[in-house]
């Protein structure tokens, strides 16, 4: 009996055996894919959630993909990055998008594909529409946005009110503002002189003659460096004021200081940070995986893991689940008179674009 028994077994097995390898016959399992996904970003947009996006596309897709990040420091460094080292996603801000699109760099993205892009705040979506869709195409995402603000050591003063504190003699050699946007400080320079904020991009004449006077005081007596993607870390403890748009409040929130930004009472310029495609995803592979990776990219728990990490504002609706109180509140996503008052940041014409970056460079002197 036992002999029939161990017999029955062994001829189940074999049958189990035989079927199994007649499934994977039927249905062999794919080989995985291996792809190369090269984005050119803004530091901390992408590292703190890149591993769980690779492991998300292996089991989705069975596709290995390589995601090689590199950080930019503005228009130049995407241009360098499309042209020269092959890059397929960048996050330039709205206002540089008719510069790339009139170089031909980049490429319109199927947003009906970006199936969390209604997550996106309504107002943000509104307010650059004109800038983002050309030719009734869709060329950029919105992710993450924020303010050329005011920042300042909590150490040595309150909580400024007005601009004029980066033109008080007390902090003279103190102060630091962007070297790499010119075109930034001439309108905060405009807004500080009450200029009207309508003719902020198409200043006339006598504007601008303010402005650079102004602007020239602020470089001369004021300034003791000039910073390219934020607040430098070699000036941490030389300096009391500035402008920044988060990155160097983050870097020197890290070294233990006491930094904070703030909206003066004259506004700020808000800049959007978009997800574009570039020229150089040039197959449906790669058009494919970029359009997963933004999708990605927009989960709220992204767009706040982003927004923490590069100290601006989530652009998801619900990225504030994931926030704390004062992480809400820091990155005015509770306050609706932000989302009514912001000064976005627009295209200059290539008429008013090289004007202002003359104006710039002859108060640098060079």
């Amino acid at each position: 009996m036992k002999h029939l028994i161990l017999l029955g077994c062994i001829l189940f097995i074999s049958q189990s055996c035989n079927q199994k390898q007649k499934n994977v016959q039927d249905n062999p399992v794919k080989d995985t894919k291996k792809l190369v996904l090269k984005v050119h970003i803004w530091q901390g947009y992408v590292e703190p959630w890149v591993k769980d996006f690779k492991k998300y596309i292996l089991e989705k897709k069975n596709i290995d993909v390589d995601v090689q990040i590199t950080h930019t420091t503005g228009l130049e460094s995407f241009i360098d990055a499309i042209e020269n080292k092959g890059v397929h996603l960048i996050t330039p801000s709205i206002d540089l998008i008719q510069s790339l699109y009139r170089r031909n760099l980049i490429q319109p993205i199927y947003a009906n594909r970006i199936k969390n892009l209604n997550q996106i705040f309504p107002q943000i979506i509104e307010s650059e529409k004109d800038f983002a869709i050309i030719n009734n195409k869709t060329y950029a995402i919105p992710f993450v946005f924020g303010a050329y603000a005011l920042a300042y050591n909590q150490n040595k003063m309150m909580t400024p009110k007005s601009y004029a504190v980066l033109w008080d003699t007390k902090y003279s050699k103190r102060v630091s503002i962007t070297g790499d946007y010119g075109v930034y400080n001439i309108y905060m320079t405009a807004l500080y002189l009450k200029l009207p904020v309508k003719d902020l991009f198409h200043l006339n004449e006598k504007q601008l003659s303010l402005v650079q006077k102004k602007l020239t005081e602020l470089c001369q007596n004021q300034v003791l460096s000039f910073w390219g993607d934020g607040l430098r870390d070699e000036d941490y403890g030389k300096i009391d004021v500035g402008t920044d748009w988060g990155i160097g409040i983050s870097r020197y929130t890290k070294k233990g200081g006491k930094w904070a930004m703030t909206i003066p009472d004259e506004g700020a310029l808000v800049w959007i940070d978009n997800w574009l495609l570039t020229k150089n995803a040039d197959t449906k592979e790669k058009i494919d995986l970029a359009h997963d990776f933004i999708e990605y990219a927009l989960r709220p728990e992204n767009t706040a893991l982003a927004g923490k990490a590069a100290e601006c504002s989530p652009g998801n609706i619900f990225s504030s689940r994931y926030l704390t109180p004062e992480e809400i509140i820091k990155f005015h996503l509770n306050n609706p008179k932000f989302f009514k008052t912001f000064i976005l940041n627009q295209p200059l014409s290539e008429e008013f674009e090289k004007k202002y970056n003359e104006i710039w460079l002859k108060i640098r002197g060079k």
